[in-house]
């Protein structure tokens, strides 16, 4: 299980973005860049996207931004993607990471478990047959092929 707790300043253009952004990078809180800046409806509330877990249901495009994210560095601004007439710019903040187990009965544990599995039963089966090869080989040195000014 993973999950990261992240705030989030949303503006309507490149330029606008840009500005926050070294605003920000000199100095500028992000609580209040958000206070001042963001147009998203969560402004009053800092910001905040609450706590994302990485295999819950993901309700927003840059929730999903936020797991590569380092914490504690603002991100530069990123543009949203255009699935309708509304483009907007954001800058995320990432306060916390989490990071812990997934549950056993998960397919993801399930699919790795099963491939390094398969993968020692791979690699002892070839090391016995390399094994195997090497003791049935012949190996014979013909000297005389050998040119070696020193033999």
């Amino acid at each position: 299980m993973e999950k990261v707790h992240a705030y989030h300043i949303r503006l309507d253009s490149q330029k606008e973005a840009d500005k926050v952004y070294a605003e920000i990078a000199a100095g500028l809180p992000f609580a209040d860049a958000v206070e001042r800046y963001s147009r998203a409806g969560d402004r009053n509330h800092g910001g905040a996207l609450g706590w994302i877990d990485r295999h819950g249901r993901q309700d927003h495009w840059s929730r999903a931004l936020a797991f590569v994210q380092p914490p504690n560095r603002v991100s530069r601004p990123f543009r949203s993607p255009q699935t309708s007439d509304i483009v907007y710019w954001e800058i995320l903040l990432v306060d916390a990471r989490e990071t812990g187990y997934q549950p056993v009965e998960s397919e993801s544990v399930r699919y790795r478990a099963s491939n390094a599995i398969a993968r020692q039963k791979l690699q002892e089966r070839f090391h016995k047959l390399l094994e195997g090869r090497r003791k049935v080989a012949a190996i014979r040195i013909n000297r005389r092929q050998i040119q070696c000014e020193s033999c």
